[in-house]
């Protein structure tokens, strides 16, 4: 269930990632240009293509982010797919900002980013929420 997204391994993994990207941006010599959006966008997409061939064809009928779902309605599913291509695409344009900063200056943003994206006053696993009807 849940307590699979709340182990460490899988906290670890996720907040790695972030900070590798994150070193990645700061360190590296290649500017992101506004043409490089595109090919974000088409990885994306490839990983909807991907996670609904697992959920159609993998042993496991499972999927993993909600925004994902393929039996959602329409409307509901397109609407989350509309609001993660313009985080996507305000997250590339900040990158693309911050490529014209100088260094310690984009690397004190980076840092600052990481801290007020990762931290959470909330610890542990987070307790099933009781519906009306069973709490009557």
């Amino acid at each position: 269930g849940i307590q699979l997204f709340f182990t460490w391994k899988t906290q670890f993994m996720h907040s790695l990632n972030i900070v590798f990207m994150v070193m990645e941006l700061i360190l590296n010599d290649m500017l992101c240009l506004p043409s490089h959006i595109p090919i974000g966008m088409l990885w994306g997409l490839y990983y909807v293509l991907f996670s609904w061939a697992w959920l159609r064809y993998g042993s496991y009928s499972v999927v993993y982010y909600f925004f994902l779902d393929p039996t959602l309605p329409f409307r509901q599913s397109a609407t989350f797919l509309i609001v993660l291509l313009t985080i996507f695409v305000a997250f590339s344009g900040l990158a693309v900002a911050l490529d014209s900063i100088a260094l310690h200056v984009r690397a004190v943003l980076c840092l600052l980013g990481i801290v007020l994206i990762t931290h959470t006053p909330l610890h542990g696993i987070p307790k099933p929420i009781k519906s009306e009807r069973a709490q009557r």
